[in-house]
């Protein structure tokens, strides 16, 4: 048996709180009848009730008029005439009264219910958001790589720089050129001579040489093939102008090419100078590719070495214009050491 602390009433070892004041039944061995709390009837009188209650928690049977579970301490709910704004029922008493210990967790704070369905949306939402970040991130890194493969796949090419100007004796086409192992000789008077520098000579040539190649080129639709070098020699002027030209000896005499050489240079025009005219003798050569050149001018120089002082010009344009005996190469006046002046290649 179970004795109530508060009102000493006794309760079976089954029941554990007091239905009158609602305090945990203590243990005792005295024997006591079941005690229930009724219900007072319209006139004040206590009567049972007619039927049990079953307590909501536990499902326990109360006896009728009980307001506290004697099993597990709930509240018992009273009928609708009893829980009525007034009546006594509804009023809180000492019965009513369950610590918060020893209350039912059923009946605590409940938390309000969570909208599912609006977080999974919410965070589909973030999801796409990451996704497209990411996607971003991957299309940026993938086209820096292509980028850079692309350029050591095909570097870009190097800018060719601007090759010199083929000489004229390594050109393919048909060339003039003043021979490499012969020089220029100037022949007449020493002062004139002296005022004619070899290289202001070399320089006429270079600025003519054009014509000449030009003049070479429609020779060789006659005779194709046909290189030829030549001594051309030049009566020049103290006024710096061509009185008269011819072709001392050539290696392959063709009087059309030799024709066509003397008639272009008696154009040529020189510095001018005081003092009387002099000769000046170009060692020339022809040639279609310049594998031919040394042996020309080889052949040139050979006959040039046997040509006698007297002897008379393959060609001239003006005989009655071309200088005295003296101022002829080989007399005594054209001796070297008076007035005879040579330029190298």
């Amino acid at each position: 048996m179970k004795i109530c602390p508060q009102c000493a009433r006794s309760y079976p070892d089954s029941e554990i709180f007091c239905a009158d004041d609602g305090a945990k039944l203590g243990s005792s061995g005295a024997p006591a009848t079941r005690v229930t709390t009724l219900m007072a009837d319209d006139d004040g009188a206590a009567t049972p009730r007619a039927s049990g209650v079953d307590c909501p928690v536990c499902g326990g049977k109360a006896q009728p008029g009980e307001l506290i579970c004697n099993y597990c301490g709930t509240h018992l709910a009273p009928d609708s005439a009893e829980g009525a704004p007034g009546s006594a029922a509804a009023r809180p008493t000492p019965e009513t009264f369950v610590p918060a210990s020893e209350r039912s967790p059923s009946r605590g704070f409940q938390t309000p219910p969570v909208d599912e369905a609006a977080g999974e949306e919410a965070g589909r939402g973030i999801r796409g958001i990451l996704g497209l970040i990411a996607a971003a991130l991957v299309a940026l890194v993938a086209g820096g790589w292509f980028a850079l493969y692309l350029s050591h796949k095909n570097p870009p090419a190097p800018i060719a720089e601007a090759s010199p100007a083929p000489s004229p004796a390594a050109a393919s086409s048909p060339f003039a050129v003043l021979a490499k192992t012969m020089p220029i000789q100037v022949a007449g008077d020493r002062a004139a001579t002296l005022q004619r520098d070899p290289k202001d000579l070399a320089k006429v040539f270079a600025d003519n040489n054009a014509g000449l190649s030009d003049v070479y080129r429609h020779a060789l639709d006659s005779s194709p093939g046909v290189g030829d070098g030549m001594i051309l020699r030049l009566h020049v002027m103290p006024d710096g102008s061509v009185s008269g030209g011819s072709i001392r000896i050539s290696t392959a005499p063709n009087p059309s090419l030799d024709a066509e050489v003397v008639k272009l240079t008696n154009g040529w025009k020189f510095a001018p100078a005081t003092g009387a005219g002099v000769n000046a003798d170009y060692p020339v050569v022809f040639a279609s590719k310049d594998a031919d050149v040394a042996g020309i001018e080889a052949e040139l120089k050979t006959k040039l070495a046997s040509l006698g002082p007297d002897e008379a010009p393959e060609y001239a344009l003006s005989p009655a214009t071309m200088p005295s005996p003296t101022e002829a190469v080989g007399s005594p006046a054209a001796a070297p050491s008076i007035g005879e002046t040579t330029v190298g290649p």
